[in-house]
């Protein structure tokens, strides 16, 4: 770590109030010292003051809902879940198909791939599963924002 880099961090450590009173001290005599940590410790504190200063505008309920129906995004998590189907499925065809059909294949390989198989699919089906039964079961899909 180079001289300059050390006394930016503890500048932006003194900002975030993380030093000592010790480190403060040290801090604070390089700082008379060092017109360039200065500016930094100047235009750091103008960053945070700008940043607290900010406003954020929320999102109105008519936003909200359209977020939360919009076409688009079902489309893609629909697109997703297919992919993932599409993908899931030669993988764990190859991985059966290792597991019976070589028998030349070390045992620990066959379990491995056993192993992935079987995991893949369990938690596959765990998920999907839960999607279903929350699809079915859940009492606030009705309910507007």
């Amino acid at each position: 770590m180079n001289h300059g880099t050390h006394w930016a961090e503890q500048v932006s450590a003194f900002i975030d109030g993380e030093l000592t009173q010790q480190e403060c001290q040290r801090l604070g005599v390089h700082l008379e010292q060092c017109a360039d940590c200065r500016r930094l410790r100047d235009d750091l504190l103008e960053m945070r003051n700008m940043v607290g200063q900010s406003q954020w505008e929320s999102p109105s309920h008519q936003q909200l809902e359209n977020i939360m129906n919009d076409y688009t995004a079902k489309a893609a998590g629909i697109s997703g879940w297919i992919l993932i189907i599409i993908g899931i499925l030669p993988i764990t065809t190859y991985a059966v198909y290792e597991f019976f059909a070589q028998p030349q294949l070390p045992l620990w390989m066959r379990l491995t791939y056993g192993a992935v198989a079987l995991g893949l699919g369990l938690l596959f089906a765990s998920v999907l599963r839960q999607r279903l039964i929350n699809a079915k079961t859940d009492k606030y899909t009705k309910v507007k924002l």
